[in-house]
């Protein structure tokens, strides 16, 4: 216990060391006391900003954005929300994000800004697909059909799926497709078909085949 608390009043004298060095505009002596911060806790989440934010200041933005990827995931796992939104975006200004950030900052962000976790799920996308990692980059596409569904996402999602032989989830996505199709007045009967194709027992895809095949029937009549 002792031992603990003398690591606090350590810890409280580095970082009000750092403090001063920082009004006088001595950068890498409050850089050396956050650093000493660190040697002692090295979760210091608090220590970790500081640093990133010096090192910004001596214009080292690769270790700054280093400090601030490790912040970001702490805040993550905690859950704190608010707090890694604003790491997320410091570090992105810093670097592009890496698609595992941007995917866990888009599943953090699902629930209450729509809007940054589609940003996010497509900078995750555009990162998976340059590193090839086919069940990443399905997974994201049926995220993102969820929360933003368009035909050329569930197109993306089928050709996804078929790439990696699932059937059933390639004549959902296409059934995705003739439906947005459908819903902007486009025929679709020719996505259907492929459905139906993949997946005769998709009720959707059997309708909407079967529909399509009435109608034709009707005209030719």
């Amino acid at each position: 216990i002792q031992h603990l608390g003398q690591s606090s009043a350590d810890i409280a004298k580095y970082v009000q060391k750092a403090e001063k060095a920082l009004q006088r505009g001595r950068l890498k002596a409050a850089l050396s006391q956050y650093l000493r911060v660190l040697r002692l806790d090295p979760a210091n989440a608090g220590a970790k900003e500081s640093v990133a934010e010096v090192y910004a200041s001596l214009n080292q933005p690769a270790l700054a954005a280093e400090q601030l990827s490790v912040v970001f995931h702490f805040y993550a796992e905690k859950l704190n929300l608010s707090k890694a939104t604003l790491t997320y975006k410091r570090l992105s200004r810093l670097r592009p994000v890496l698609p595992e950030e941007a995917l866990l900052f888009a599943q953090l962000s699902e629930r209450t800004n729509q809007r940054e976790a589609v940003l996010a799920y497509e900078a995750a996308l555009n990162g998976y697909r340059t590193l090839r990692r086919d069940q990443e980059i399905f997974e994201i596409l049926e995220r993102l059909t969820k929360l933003d569904p368009t035909a050329e996402r569930f197109q993306q999602l089928a050709d996804a799926a078929i790439k990696q032989g699932r059937t059933r989830e390639a004549a959902a996505a296409y059934t995705g497709v003739a439906l947005e199709f459908q819903r902007h007045g486009v025929d679709g009967s020719g996505q259907f078909a492929k459905a139906y194709e993949l997946n005769p027992g998709n009720a959707g895809a059997a309708l909407g085949h079967g529909s399509a095949l009435l109608e034709t029937d009707a005209m030719q009549a």
